[in-house]
Parts: structure tokens; C-alpha cells; sequence
């Protein structure tokens, strides 16, 4: 069943391209597949929903809720499954149902400004020493896609609910 539906299902990763071709390296992926670890890392998935295609963001625990309901998969299959799907180019078919507006990622044009002066620019305007400043993020689901593309794990601190991030490869 579950190579029935690997074929129909690929989530879309990293900027279109296999975490592998980014060099995301497997700290990356073992985060983005993780939901047993405590924290919630944010996922970048590229999926097709009211026919066209839209960029969403979510946590791995959502992600793994999201699957189970619609796949019925679990624990080492669904890290299985997620590994092997995140290094396709097709994309999931969602319905409405399945996510919400404020999971869908809408690009901004301050933070792109930022973005486009450097990524350490971006990173120095809303992080110091990985967790966000108290300056307001305007639009966290476009900068958690900017730091997914850049294989930067993100995700919410529970106690503070400031977006912490890291950079478990040594890049940036």
C-alpha cells in the first residue's frame, strides 16, 4: 500500500530541487523528518490545491498528522516516506480541508528586499544568536521558506513562541 502511495504522493522540497542537491546534508533531513524529538520544525512543501500550485508551510508534527490522516502512515514509515518523497519534484494534492490559508506561504516584499542584500543581512535583521529579536515578523511562513531553501531549520520556542533557528551543517 505504501509504494501505491509513494508513486501518486511526492512533496516538493527545497526550491524545487532534492534536499540532496542543496547539500542539506542528513542533520537537515533527519530535523524535517523528526516529530518525536519535542520541537516542531518547520516544513517547506510545494502542493497543488484549488488547481494551481502554492508554496505551504507547516511543522513536521502537522506534516505527520497530515499524512497519517490521509495515508495511514506512521512512525518508520512515515520517516521512510517522507525521506524518499522530499527528494521528488512532484507535488501533493491537497483539498482545503487538509491545510488552512494562514499555512499557505505569500511572498513579502520587505523581507525579499532583505533577503536580496544577503542572507546574513536577512538573518541579522530579525535573529541574534539564533532566536528571533523582538522585532515583529510581518510574515513568518515567507522567511521560514527563505531559511528551508538555505537549509536552516527553524521552528517555534515553546516557552518564548520566538522562532529559534539553526544551522546544523555549518553553513550560512
Amino acid at each position: 500500500m505504501i509504494k501505491y502511495w509513494t508513486l501518486l504522493l511526492c512533496l516538493f522540497s527545497c526550491n524545487g530541487r532534492p534536499i540532496e542537491d542543496l547539500a542539506c546534508g542528513a542533520k537537515f533531513s533527519d530535523s524535517v523528518t523528526s516529530y518525536k524529538d519535542g520541537r516542531k520544525t518547520f516544513v517547506i512543501l510545494e502542493v497543488f490545491r484549488n488547481g494551481k500550485n502554492e508554496k505551504i508551510c507547516l511543522t513536521n508534527v502537522s506534516l505527520y498528522f497530515l499524512l497519517h490522516r490521509k495515508f495511514r502512515v506512521e512512525g518508520n514509515a512515515y520517516v521512510d516516506l517522507v525521506r524518499r518523497l522530499l527528494n521528488k519534484t512532484k507535488l501533493l494534492e491537497l483539498t482545503n480541508n487538509e491545510i488552512n490559508d494562514d499555512q499557505i506561504v505569500v511572498p513579502d516584499v520587505k523581507i525579499k528586499n532583505l533577503y536580496t542584500a544577503g542572507l546574513d543581512t536577512l538573518i541579522d535583521t530579525y535573529f541574534v544568536n539564533g532566536v528571533q529579536n523582538d522585532r515583529a515578523i510581518e510574515n513568518k511562513n515567507y522567511l521560514v521558506s527563505i531559511l528551508f531553501e538555505n537549509c536552516i531549520i527553524s521552528w517555534i520556542d515553546d516557552e518564548s513562541g520566538f522562532i529559534v533557528i539553526s544551522n546544523e551543517n555549518g553553513q550560512r
